[in-house]
């Protein structure tokens, strides 16, 4: 369940469905099968987590600190490369292939949640970004062109008909608010809860 959702389940009663709930991913009914109160727990119950929750978060600043030091002697190590000077600082060094918006790297995770990539030119050093895994630096070595002659004419159909049905979706979903205001509903559920 989207968090947009969450508010509109909690105040339901176990049994008891929600209204239509459009979000941006569709519409969905929530009914509540079980609940649990809420509570303050203990320290006891939740002291490994807690400190878990601590070191993790401190060693992700560390390793930023650290990369952004590191950065800062790469760029003032005259006449090697970006490759020498990493290893001569004790740094793992690893060379991916040609990746796009799209791709997964091994051990960083997915390139949507690294736009820096993409935003860096060749020859650059680019930012210390965060990954799910600690932190990365990286120098974009070579950007290579989309291959448009690969983007046949069945993947600009398979394009075209996915942006014709986001479009038609909107549209539907427009229409349906529009529809809902004009309606004036008014929800009668209290009544008959009542008369049952």
């Amino acid at each position: 369940v989207q968090t947009c959702a969450l508010p509109i389940s909690f105040n339901r009663k176990i049994g008891e469905y929600s209204d239509i709930i459009e979000t941006q991913k569709g519409y969905y009914i929530i009914q509540p099968f079980k609940t649990k109160k809420p509570y303050i727990p203990e320290l006891n119950e939740i002291a490994a987590k807690v400190k878990k929750i601590f070191i993790d978060k401190q060693v992700s600043v560390l390793a930023k600190t650290t990369a952004e030091e590191t950065k800062e002697k790469i760029a003032q190590a005259v006449g090697i490369s970006f490759i020498e000077a990493a290893k001569k600082l004790n740094f793992e060094v690893k060379q991916s292939d040609f990746v796009n918006r799209n791709d997964y790297i091994p051990e960083l995770g997915p390139c949507s949640e690294l736009k820096a990539i993409f935003e860096t030119n060749t020859g650059e050093t680019g930012p210390v970004l965060q990954t799910r895994k600690g932190s990365l630096l990286f120098k974009a070595t070579e950007i290579q062109d989309a291959d448009e002659t690969k983007f046949t004419e069945e993947e600009q159909n398979k394009y075209r008909q996915k942006l014709l049905g986001q479009k038609q979706q909107e549209l539907y979903s427009q229409y349906m608010r529009e529809l809902e205001l004009r309606a004036d509903l008014r929800s009668n559920l209290e009544e008959l809860r009542r008369s049952q």
